[in-house]
């Protein structure tokens, strides 16, 4: 016996997740505020060198396939 079922019309619950943080984001959008945020951008080269080691190992690991391995998830293209 199943508490929720797999789907209800035709979408699964991450499809509904997705509906409803769109929805969601077009509601919060539309608030008005007399505020506004300001960022202020503090680049130095510790950030640049920090954000390009990071990017660089993500882009690494999703990158790296490794057929002959019998290791679980090893394999991303078959």
């Amino acid at each position: 016996m199943k508490l929720f079922p797999t789907s209800i019309m035709a979408l699964k619950e991450s499809k509904w997740l997705a509906v409803a943080s769109v929805i969601m984001g077009g509601l919060i959008t539309t608030f008005h505020t007399k505020e506004y945020l300001q960022f202020q951008l503090n680049l130095s080269a510790s950030v640049f060198i920090v954000s390009l080691v990071a990017s660089g190992l993500w882009a690494f690991g999703m990158s790296m396939d490794f057929p002959k391995s019998i290791v679980r998830f090893s394999r991303l293209s078959g």
